[in-house]
């Protein structure tokens, strides 16, 4: 039986981390496993700052997340 995480469908998170580690793309946040543009634009969220207390400033906005999902799925591809 085949391990979950070696196969090389979207829906593994691991890939999708590798993915953003490979653009470069630090301080994130997102949930489950995306396999689509607007699955991953719902459940990503950019650390943009931190506030007076140390909590994280989050962006839900993809004009902050600083890569596309074309870009993100080029990387995707390539693991």
């Amino acid at each position: 039986m085949a391990n979950a995480y070696d196969n090389k469908e979207n829906k593994n998170p691991y890939r999708i981390g590798d993915a953003l580690k490979a653009l470069g793309i630090e301080g994130f946040t997102f949930d489950g496993s995306p396999t689509n543009e607007t699955e991953f634009n719902n459940s990503f969220k950019k650390i943009m700052s931190t506030d007076s207390d140390g909590n994280a400033v989050l962006s839900s906005d993809p004009k902050d997340f600083g890569f596309t999902w074309a870009e993100l799925k080029a990387e995707i591809d390539k693991l």
